[in-house]
């Protein structure tokens, strides 16, 4: 169904309602069919087929939005069949509430909650690229879950960065970069080695709130 301005009052007809029945103000204009004047507060419920509305001026509907030939949802084409005087339109289905990503569903859900690790930097990015999956530590741990990973501002010696093959300056430092999970702990020759997996990177670094530790810390949570 279509709604189709009459610009020519010779060619009104009791049944060319539509230019007639929308006006912004109804005393600037003589209705064929005073009956069939649609209140501003209905107009602004009408959706054309692409879902836009009718625009809208300070005294009512803009009369310009339906010039011409304009296509009308199926709702809106109801609604008008019941101002005509036919079936009792349909109610329009209420619009589906978009989908909202489940605060369990995310992977940054327990984030406030969660602890970080300090790691120099370069190791903190080979972490990351999963091409370091131990981190050598003078204490144990039995921590066995998903941490944050906290890039230290001071870095590691400049010989490690020549063994990763990686620039100081191109490595982000003071800041929370991502997480990994710590699997395991055992008694190695100089400490103890914590296994790693599943590295997770940040698409954008955290500043934390609190401050940093040498080890572990609470970079987000408030209590």
């Amino acid at each position: 169904m279509v709604v189709k301005s009459i610009e020519d009052p010779k060619q009104r007809g009791d049944a060319d309602w539509a230019r007639d029945a929308v006006r912004a103000d109804p005393q600037a204009s003589t209705p064929a069919n005073p009956e069939r004047v649609i209140p501003p507060e209905v107009v602004a419920n009408i959706r054309f087929a692409g879902g836009q509305a009718p625009a809208m001026r300070a005294d009512g509907p803009d009369p310009q939005t339906f010039r011409g030939v304009r296509a009308i949802s199926e709702e809106t084409q109801a609604l008008f069949e019941q101002l005509l005087g036919g079936a009792p339109a349909a109610q329009p289905k209420p619009p589906k509430p978009p989908e909202v990503e489940s605060p369990t569903d995310s992977p940054d859900q327990d984030i406030l909650q969660m602890r970080a690790l300090s790691v120099r930097q370069p190791w903190v990015e080979l972490i990351l690229r999963g091409t370091k999956t131990v981190e050598y530590r003078s204490t144990p741990t039995l921590i066995r879950e998903r941490v944050l990973l906290y890039a230290s501002r001071i870095l590691a010696a400049p010989e490690a960065f020549a063994s990763a093959k990686l620039k100081p300056g191109s490595l982000v430092r003071g800041a929370v970069v991502g997480s990994v999970v710590i699997t395991g702990c055992r008694r190695s020759t100089d400490g103890y080695e914590w296994d790693l997996s599943d590295p997770q990177r940040l698409s954008v670094p955290m500043i934390p709130d609190a401050k940093p530790q040498p080890i572990w810390f609470y970079p987000f949570r408030s209590t």
